[in-house]
């Protein structure tokens, strides 16, 4: 048992600093916001960002993840809702 304690709170510490996304990943999300380049700007969870270009303000796109950084996201759309 002691080694699973140890194991589990590194894996928790771990997946806590994880972004919330993976590359591939699909979400439904609504663009809440525009970037100074113009890409619209949706949040997944508290606070991470994801860069939808080709999007206007109060979208709501299903999107694929392009690219997962720590505190943001690249993401494509898919498909309009």
């Amino acid at each position: 048992d002691d080694s699973f304690n140890q194991l589990g709170t590194g894996t928790n510490d771990q997946e806590r600093d994880r972004p919330p996304v993976e590359e591939d990943d699909v979400r439904e999300v609504e663009i809440e916001d525009l970037g100074e380049q113009g890409d619209g700007i949706a949040r997944i969870g508290p606070g991470y960002v994801v860069f939808v270009p080709e999007t206007d303000l109060g979208d709501r796109v299903r999107v694929r993840i392009t690219d997962a950084r720590d505190n943001f996201a690249f993401a494509d759309v898919v498909d309009h809702l």
